[in-house]
């Protein structure tokens, strides 16, 4: 989560998570080897950094210029403990709605764990409360060559997550 809240206003956000400034974009630009992408124009003008999921979404995400329409988020196979617990989820997802934003939980990718049926617990009770569910249960059945490690996976498997989610977004939108 840290990582994801850390943007610079003025700065410009390459593949590799470096920074520069927008000032230094005209010799950034001709540098072949980073791609960069601007960031979203109206965003705070420090660097934004809070592990308060609440706190991001109203002072942070809800401030984009133009505000997203949807935020999906998860938990993934981080030790965040604190997606266990009801108040957490519950007001991570009022705090979507309160920003008008739709909210999407992305479930963790599955493996067959002592761990997996606690996650699966919590992530059923998050499903039911959110607006859309990207159900990633399917995962256990992914053959073993298809993983790049313990939770990554080779293509196809993203295409696949990927048409999930198109599926998810062209039925609100």
């Amino acid at each position: 989560l840290d990582d994801i809240n850390k943007y610079n206003r003025n700065g410009l956000v390459s593949t590799n998570g470096t920074s520069a400034s927008a000032k230094n974009n005209s010799s950034s630009a001709n540098n072949n080897t980073q791609l960069q992408t601007k960031c979203v124009s109206q965003l705070p003008d420090k660097t934004y950094i809070t592990s308060n999921w609440t706190e991001f979404i109203h002072e942070f995400v809800a401030k984009f210029e133009p505000k997203p329409n949807a935020f999906m988020f998860n938990q993934g196979l981080w030790p965040h403990d604190q997606f266990q617990e009801p108040a957490v989820y519950e007001q991570i997802i009022k705090a979507i709605s309160d920003a008008g934003m739709i909210s999407i939980y992305k479930t963790t990718t599955k493996h067959v764990t002592a761990e997996s049926a606690e996650i699966q617990l919590y992530e059923q009770k998050i499903c039911e409360l959110v607006d859309y569910c990207l159900d990633l249960s399917w995962t256990w059945l992914v053959p073993d060559h298809l993983y790049a490690d313990r939770a990554h996976f080779f293509e196809p498997v993203y295409s696949w997550f990927n048409i999930g989610l198109l599926n998810i977004l062209s039925s609100a939108f």
